[in-house]
């Protein structure tokens, strides 16, 4: 467990949370005998301190390479806060407004309505069909390294599921294409912004796309959990071309960077005010019933508080975070199986801490 840390993000050498780390530690060690995944990363964050910062377990089963904080894990789909909060930013410097039609950004679909908005993705109320429910149209580029041009003759030329703004319905389309509006209203790809705007500026010098072909530190590998009638096996995970995931689930991380990072988002120091409220608010359809997701977040309650987060699957890994604004705290896990259940993990963390 990383302990003892200090510069921008503080000191964490205060008696009374070191001590605390070491009890929630303790807990945790004894909660993660019942994980099934090899590796399990974990961030902890009270009061503004970080309390556990660290993984366990095997990064590298082959290889026994054991995880660690600096262990490279698949984000899935909790890359989409980081692309919500890029076209947050790009609204701040008034380069895109959340009311822009999408047909703005994309001229060249003329045939697209003209209603949906770029808000409309960033809640999943745009109407515009997932992409990897359109199985016999994505099937083709799950493997391969398709092109954005290959990857949107996949779902744009598709009809809308509802009138935008109508119904909430979970679209990694959606995210695919704020990926893009990204990359046309910067002026950099997609990884080059978030670096210049969050990672680099945060000291996340670990985050980044999980590119198949990039040499990537610490990289974890990623499994998958066989149960069979009498025992469990443990086998490599199938394989998928991470060009697809993109900015709905390309990103790859660290406990250490991510720790960073939900410090900075708790404290303030990522987004204005206004639109960090924004994206932490639930959506409103049109016919004025809330969806509990804001922009690239879930929204809700849980142990009797405000709770914010997203989670995220992806072959081989799983993933789960959540914040507790009220209280000042961040959970994070992240394991290299994708059959595992990182919030059934959180759960237990959370109750344990928010209810001591």
């Amino acid at each position: 467990m990383s302990r003892g840390e200090s510069g921008r993000w503080g000191s964490y050498t205060n008696v009374t949370f070191l001590e605390q780390g070491v009890v929630v530690e303790e807990f945790i060690k004894s909660l993660l005998s019942t994980v099934k995944a090899p590796a399990t990363g974990i961030v902890v964050i009270h009061n503004g301190h970080i309390v556990i910062n660290d993984a366990f377990g095997l990064a590298d089963v082959e290889n026994s390479v054991k995880a660690h904080p600096r262990s490279s894990f698949k984000l899935a789909s909790i890359t989409k806060h980081f692309t919500a909060f890029s076209i947050l930013r790009l609204v701040e410097y008034g380069k895109i407004k959340l009311s822009d039609p999408l047909l703005k950004y994309f001229p060249e679909y003329e045939s697209l309505n003209p209603r949906i908005k770029i808000e409309n993705l960033l809640n999943h109320t745009s109407g515009i069909p997932g992409y990897t429910e359109l199985t016999e149209l994505f099937s083709p580029y799950e493997k391969v390294e398709a092109t954005h041009e290959q990857m949107l003759t996949v779902f744009m030329g598709q009809p809308l599921l509802f009138e935008p703004g109508s119904r909430f319905e979970y679209s990694n389309s959606g995210y695919y294409l704020l990926g893009l509006i990204i990359e046309r209203a910067s002026g950099y790809t997609y990884e080059e912004y978030l670096k210049r705007e969050f990672f680099n500026p945060i000291g996340m010098h670990d985050t980044c796309y999980a590119s198949d072909k990039s040499i990537i530190p610490n990289r974890v590998r990623g499994y998958d959990t066989q149960q069979g009638a009498s025992n469990t096996s443990l086998q490599n995970c199938e394989y998928i071309s991470m060009n697809p995931p993109y900015a709905a689930g390309g990103l790859c991380s660290t406990t250490t960077d991510m720790a960073k990072w939900l410090s900075a988002l708790l404290a303030g120091r990522v987004l204005g005010s206004d639109l960090m409220l924004k994206a932490c608010s639930p959506t409103k359809l049109k016919n004025g019933l809330a969806v509990e997701y804001g922009y690239g977040l879930n929204v809700g309650t849980k142990h009797g508080v405000k709770a914010v987060g997203h989670d995220g699957g992806i072959p081989g890994f799983a993933s789960a975070f959540m914040m507790y604004p009220e209280s000042n705290t961040a959970i994070l896990v992240l394991v290299n199986d994708e059959r595992s259940d990182p919030w059934a993990i959180e759960d237990r963390i959370s109750s344990y801490i928010l209810r001591k």
